[in-house]
């Protein structure tokens, strides 16, 4: 029985572990749900789409359109993601040429957001826009 009890927590002590799991990178469904919170509602959700024809961040890109609690104005969101600190930095130089692909074709200026994991960009964002963007991401893991 003795023999029994030690090979049993042998086998517990083997197959797990005392280090906590690793954190999940938080996901575009955690920043919807800020928004959400926040008083956003979302219109549109096009996954893969830059705003821009930098191909290498179109696995990291959606492309939002929400509009704010009672407004009918609507707002359009380039966000990204990604799931690594290194690939964050990479992406540094791929991101900024984005953003200035979308200034050249825009008229009015431009708003950027950095809080890694996240990156953002946009049209036009009020105070308020971009008070609910920073929150829904700090609260989404970004800072």
């Amino acid at each position: 029985m003795l023999l029994c009890l030690a090979l049993l927590f042998g086998l517990l002590v083997g197959c797990g572990s005392a280090a906590p799991p690793s954190a999940t990178p938080p996901s575009v469904v955690n920043v919807l749900e800020g928004l959400a919170l926040r008083g956003a509602t979302i219109r549109q959700a096009v996954s893969g789409d830059t705003g821009c024809d930098v191909a290498p961040l179109r696995g990291n890109a959606v492309r939002l359109v929400l509009t704010l609690d009672e407004t009918t104005e609507q707002h359009e969101i380039h966000l990204f993601r990604w799931r690594r600190q290194a690939q964050y930095d990479a992406a540094a130089a791929d991101f900024a040429a984005c953003v200035e692909e979308y200034r050249a074709a825009s008229e009015g200026g431009v708003e950027v957001l950095e809080l890694a994991p996240w990156r953002a960009f946009g049209r036009g964002w009020d105070d308020e826009l971009s008070v609910v963007l920073e929150e829904s991401l700090r609260a989404a893991g970004g800072g």
